[in-house]
């Protein structure tokens, strides 16, 4: 199972991968097609903004990212989990840490 750990700026393609991976699966594939996301924009964004202004968490499965968890000093900003891990447990331990983080009252 994953193992939970602070993102690093040296982290920054493997999260990126796992967000691109979570996006292209989850939309319909004639939807692909007209995103106009590029690769270079989420990068940037990513190291920008997302990890700038969020806590980032990485659920590590060995040397893969299996997903990630973005939190914001209120709220869950993003959470993501690879298509080749979903359905296995990830997110939902990941939902549970941002609880313990941010626990609401």
């Amino acid at each position: 199972m994953a193992e939970f750990r602070r993102a690093r700026p040296e982290d920054l393609e493997a999260a990126v991968a796992v967000w691109e991976r979570a996006r292209w699966d989850a939309r319909q594939p004639h939807m692909v097609e007209r995103m106009q996301y590029t690769h270079e924009g989420n990068l940037q964004h990513f190291r920008d903004v997302v990890m700038r202004d969020c806590e980032v968490w990485l659920a590590v499965a060995g040397e893969a990212v299996a997903g990630f968890l973005a939190l914001g000093p209120m709220k869950v900003d993003l959470l993501h989990v690879d298509p080749g891990w979903q359905g296995r447990g990830v997110g939902t331990l990941l939902m549970d840490r941002a609880e313990r983080l941010r626990p609401i009252h």
